[in-house]
């Protein structure tokens, strides 16, 4: 629809205008309000309202232990139709997604932040910082400690 292909315009514009990553920063940290707006109305004409229900629950509890039945139960479906209805929406399972957005979060952490790569870890969900490294090479082809060198190296930290 409409909103989608309006908001990938604003974010290729935020993106192709910066002539350096500081004045990517200073666009993005400006713009962010409207962006996250834009992105929720988009999730909410892309979704269900049972699966961005789990979304939005999963943004806020990433770190906590979930699993995928109580995830349904608190978007009140059966755990075997809320996991075809996540897949036929989302085109991931369920578990991927949650795994995608861990490693998203991660990867801010390791960039923004000053944690070392357990409390990392930890603070996204993982019970296991050997585990966490191995989902992080498995989806990043980079470990956590050579993703935070090199960020930390390109914005100067």
């Amino acid at each position: 629809g409409y909103a989608p292909v309006r908001l990938r315009q604003k974010l290729d514009f935020l993106l192709n205008t910066a002539t350096d990553f500081n004045q990517f920063q200073g666009t993005f940290c400006r713009n962010i309000s409207e962006l996250m707006n834009e992105i929720s109305e988009v999730s909410n004409i892309l979704y269900s309202p049972s699966v961005t229900v789990a979304m939005n629950y999963v943004a806020r509890h990433y770190s906590e232990r979930l699993s995928l039945q109580d995830v349904a139960r608190i978007a009140q479906l059966s755990p075997s139709y809320f996991c075809s209805l996540f897949k036929r929406e989302t085109g991931r399972h369920f578990s991927d997604y949650l795994m995608e957005y861990r490693i998203g979060e991660a990867k801010r952490l390791l960039r923004t932040e000053t944690l070392n790569i357990s409390e990392v870890a930890f603070s996204c969900g993982f019970t296991d910082p050997r585990y966490f490294s191995r989902c992080f090479k498995q989806r990043t082809g980079t470990t956590p400690s050579s993703y935070q060198s090199l960020s930390r190296k390109d914005t100067g930290l």
